[in-house]
């Protein structure tokens, strides 16, 4: 019986996790097509990779979102998109906030493919960065 049960409660938590992702999709997909920069702003963490698989917009190398700890993180969403070696190389935080002039900067990984800050407008700033379409 007990076995029944936590098989039920696999299969329940399996079954809304495949719901939500579809439902995620649906989403992701609809703000992509009517996307007109390099990147996509979430208030939350949504299933965009499968999305993009299926997008139409190849244009969109970035989604932001809002971190489940705390400010935003930046993520790249195809495979030929990372952060600059410059940033993702350096030795420590403070190195990578004196590089792009983003004091905000939080995080950043070392395969160059997330990155986190405080504030949305730091993460934007990241991506523009980036993209080079800022300078500092």
């Amino acid at each position: 019986m007990n076995a029944l049960s936590l098989a039920d409660g696999f299969w329940e938590v399996y079954i809304k996790n495949a719901i939500a992702e579809v439902e995620g999709i649906e989403v992701v997909l609809d703000k992509a097509s009517n996307c007109k920069d390099y990147y996509l702003i979430f208030d939350k963490e949504m299933p965009y990779k499968k999305a993009f698989q299926l997008s139409d917009n190849k244009k969109i190398k970035y989604v932001i979102y809002k971190s489940r700890r705390e400010g935003y993180e930046i993520r790249t969403v195809i495979d030929s998109c990372k952060f600059k070696d410059e940033i993702v190389l350096s030795k420590d935080i403070n190195d990578s906030k004196k590089i792009t002039g983003i004091n905000e900067l939080t995080y950043v990984d070392n395969h160059g493919k997330l990155c986190c800050t405080e504030t949305l407008d730091s993460a934007i700033q990241l991506v523009k960065y980036n993209e080079n379409k800022i300078k500092v």
